[in-house]
């Protein structure tokens, strides 16, 4: 199963479904790729450039479900390549109802879906009022770790910006330091941030010096 595909990005459709036209290296074979609806218009100035996309193959009934024709997803993260595949376990949401489906970033809808906002969850294309309703009974439970994710990215970007400044108290090398403090912009005391961290980096096996930050976060999310 092909699970990652880097290559030129040669054109972006909409219709029938979200779709971007792959040419790995050295070319001459193009692939077609389907896309949840959000990527396009990030995905648009970045035509003619390499880029890299985490994969799924799939087999896409048609007619009367008969026949089956497979497909390649495509995912910038890996995260929404998971939540994608959450997402739809649900009944009544396919392939391409999906892809469509997930206009907004999976961590907004992964919030909605948390707080149980149904009026939220409308506003997403192919999604009326009994889907909505169907998706967070079956999906409230099952986001939280999508939720911490998305929240941990964005503390991260914030610290990136210099919004959350690291404050070095110990011997800690710097990318272990800058997840305590993400941690700790997420609401954990510094004591149990740092608990979080150590224990994340002992069960991954991962060298504190050497690890980003964001990959320590991942890691005590258990990503």
């Amino acid at each position: 199963m092909i699970r990652r595909i880097t290559g030129t990005l040669d054109a972006l459709e909409t219709e029938p479904a979200p779709a971007a036209l792959l040419t790995p290296p050295p070319g001459g074979v193009t692939h077609e790729i389907l896309i949840p609806r959000a990527l396009v218009e990030p995905l648009e100035p970045r035509v003619g450039e390499t880029i890299t996309l985490h994969t799924r193959q799939v087999l896409e009934g048609v007619g009367t479900g008969t026949s089956f024709v497979p497909r390649t997803l495509g995912f910038v993260e890996l995260r929404d390549r998971a939540f994608f595949e959450l997402f739809t376990s649900v009944k009544g949401l396919g392939i391409r109802k999906g892809l469509r489906a997930l206009s907004l970033p999976t961590g907004d809808i992964a919030s909605a879906v948390a707080r149980r906002d149904a009026k939220w969850l409308k506003k997403l294309p192919e999604v009326g009022p009994r889907l909505a309703d169907t998706i967070i009974a079956e999906l409230h439970t099952r986001v939280g770790p999508f939720v911490l994710a998305a929240e941990a990215t964005e503390a991260l970007d914030a610290a990136a910006a210099g919004e959350i400044q690291p404050k070095p108290q110990t011997d800690d090398p710097p990318s272990v330091e800058a997840a305590i403090e993400t941690l700790i912009a997420l609401g954990e005391t510094r004591t149990d941030a740092r608990r979080s961290v150590e224990r994340a980096l002992e069960r991954g096996n991962l060298d504190p010096a050497s690890t980003p930050p964001e990959r320590i976060v991942s890691a005590v999310f258990g990503h």
